[in-house]
């Protein structure tokens, strides 16, 4: 019984591990450059066709607006459900319904901070 333990911990540890190689790793890889991908155009830093990767930028700029929407009616939909799990009189769903919003927000939160650093990146 204690080494079915042992295996449970080492196991847990291994992941841990492998957790934390591939954020090391992510931060290796991170650029010391603070500027827009489209300050690149202006300087040749990029090779192939302008047109091409300005057009990308436009696609990676509209998804950015559409992530942004997509956050905020996240946010519209929990809250009704919220005011709705409030006016149902039941306890248990009005509970649970609070402990979500709170998982929620703190997503959401997240979300929009992700928004505004990708999108302040792609600027066109």
């Amino acid at each position: 019984m204690n080494n079915d333990n042992s295996n449970v911990s080492s196991s847990s540890s291994s992941n841990r591990d492998n957790v934390n190689k591939t954020n090391k790793s992510f931060r290796r890889r991170r650029t010391t450059s603070f500027g827009k991908l489209s300050q690149f155009l202006q300087t040749g830093s990029i090779l192939g066709d302008a047109g091409s990767i300005q057009s990308a930028l436009l696609d990676l700029s509209a998804i950015g607006k559409l992530m942004t929407k997509i956050t905020e009616s996240q946010r519209r939909g929990v809250e009704s459900l919220t005011v709705w799990a409030h006016n149902a009189s039941n306890a248990a769903i009005d509970d649970v319904m609070q402990q979500t919003r709170q998982l929620y927000e703190i997503f959401i939160d997240k979300e929009l901070q992700f928004v505004r650093q990708y999108t302040h990146y792609v600027q066109v």
